[in-house]
């Protein structure tokens, strides 16, 4: 995403709220109650990927699925979601850009390193391939169940 400073999305149902900024350690200040007995804490990632590339043109769905296929599947085998969106974002020059944008969701269990590095590989790896200044990336805590 080339777009800096206001970021604000409409997804049909979805709202995304602001970044939540916290350490590992941070977690075990993450409230539990009785719900969490039977869950576990993890992390929430979202990295959201705008498709407009500066050259001209925009990721296809093709490019997208052979992306997810050589940079993110062999990251994260265990699975993940994707969401199609729409995204504003207003650049530098005062200019407002909508453009398609893809949201990957990635729950995770709280520890490693490994984990962020391949976060920050596959955001490199888009930027690179397809010229992009920036990837929006938002980091939360979560409760999850598996039933």
């Amino acid at each position: 995403m080339r777009k800096q400073a206001s970021f604000f999305l409409s997804i049909c149902v979805f709202v995304i709220a602001p970044a939540v900024n916290f350490s590992a350690c941070s977690l075990s200040r993450f409230e539990t109650g009785d719900a969490a007995a039977s869950s576990d804490l993890w992390i929430r990632e979202e990295i959201i990927f705008g498709t407009d590339i500066p050259d001209g043109g925009t990721v296809s769905d093709n490019d997208w699925q052979q992306f997810l296929g050589e940079i993110v599947t062999p990251r994260f085998p265990n699975g993940f979601s994707i969401l199609s969106a729409h995204g504003q974002y207003l650049m530098q020059d005062g200019t407002i850009v909508r453009e398609k944008s893809w949201i990957l969701i990635l729950y995770l269990p709280a520890h490693g390193i490994e984990t962020n590095k391949a976060i920050d590989e596959i955001i490199s790896s888009y930027k690179q391939r397809f010229k992009q200044e920036s990837v929006l990336r938002s980091t939360s805590p979560a409760r999850v169940q598996f039933k």
